[in-house]
């Protein structure tokens, strides 16, 4: 096990020449670090008990490499917690729904998507915390579909500046327990 990676500081190709490792928490910082990783837990899958990343660093998920970068990442069964930071997106990529079925948190900052996030997150079938803080969302209006994020128990949206409209359709998000709304001044109304 291995917790407090930070690939600013440590070098990664000592993480990936531990052939017993089965649990990673860490902060990835850089292009080449995370492509590194990725390969090695894509080749690796079942070694891996549990992987907690939090990725740090400017990256276009508009352009080619960005999407493909995430679609690998997410590809990894063993990756339960994501972090994202400063990975500008106008929309996330509608991959699959099967290639997110492990991941149990996610936390988006200073993304910038522009639609609907929800489109996508609500069809996580494994989903329990997600976290919109600072920018991550900059559209006007979000919606959870009655069937949408059925183990979801906590919901964060912090610093959203667009937002005016948020709907939950009845039978959305069962399993709520925490609903943590911070800095979103133009939101008019909360939902029933």
């Amino acid at each position: 096990m291995i917790t407090g990676f930070n690939s600013s500081v440590d070098d990664i190709t000592h993480l990936l020449k531990l052939p017993k490792l089965r649990v990673l928490e860490g902060t990835i910082c850089d292009e080449e670090s995370l492509s590194m990783m990725v390969d090695h837990m894509l080749k690796h899958q079942e070694r891996f008990r549990s992987i907690k990343l939090r990725i740090d660093m400017d990256v276009n998920m508009n352009s080619e490499d960005g999407s493909t970068l995430l679609r690998r990442l997410v590809m990894c069964r063993s990756l339960y917690y994501l972090g994202i930071l400063h990975w500008r997106m106008s929309k996330l990529p509608a991959y699959e729904v099967q290639r997110y079925q492990n991941v149990i948190e996610l936390t988006f900052w200073d993304s910038r998507i522009d639609d609907d996030p929800m489109i996508i997150l609500e069809k996580l079938p494994m989903l329990r915390e997600l976290n919109l803080p600072t920018d991550a969302y900059v559209g006007r209006e979000m919606a959870f579909g009655a069937t949408g994020v059925p183990q979801l128990r906590k919901i964060m949206l912090e610093g959203l500046p667009n937002l005016v409209e948020w709907r939950v359709e009845k039978g959305a998000m069962p399993d709520l327990s925490t609903l943590e709304i911070r800095c979103c001044r133009k939101l008019e109304m909360m939902p029933d």
